[in-house]
């Protein structure tokens, strides 16, 4: 029997050593597309800068960011119907599901990421998303 449904992305992990905090409100307002308004804003963000460890880069390595639906008696009854995939969501998102973006600011406000890296792979799933739910229309 289905348990969940599990979506993964890679984004890069910032280098510990050389990291750099920025004043949250040098990131441009078009950036936070989290969601945030019921939530208190941090007073930094962290950046990527290079250093001889991460060759320059400002990142080492990648790091998962996770959206969970997980299954209930209504999600399993909308499968066997066949509905669209929208319709899935939307009944997720009613449930409580964790979104990439949720685990992804998460990630951000830790400074494990930066938010363009975040922002880079949750576009990308949305605009994926939404071309695929139009083909299922046509």
């Amino acid at each position: 029997s289905l348990l969940g449904i599990l979506a993964q992305r890679l984004v890069r992990q910032l280098c510990l050593n050389c990291r750099k905090e920025k004043p949250f409100t040098e990131f441009k307002l078009h950036d936070l597309e989290f969601g945030t308004n019921n939530v208190d804003l941090p007073a930094t963000l962290w950046e990527p800068v290079g250093c001889d460890d991460c060759s320059g880069m400002g990142y080492t390595g990648r790091i998962g960011i996770f959206e969970l639906l997980l299954a209930s008696p209504e999600l399993s009854g909308l499968i066997v119907e066949r509905v669209s995939a929208g319709s899935i969501r939307e009944l997720g998102l009613r449930q409580g599901m964790r979104l990439l973006k949720d685990d992804g600011w998460e990630k951000t406000l830790n400074g494990t990421t930066t938010l363009s890296e975040v922002l880079r792979v949750v576009r990308e799933q949305e605009t994926r998303f939404s071309v695929s739910s139009f083909n299922e229309l046509g």
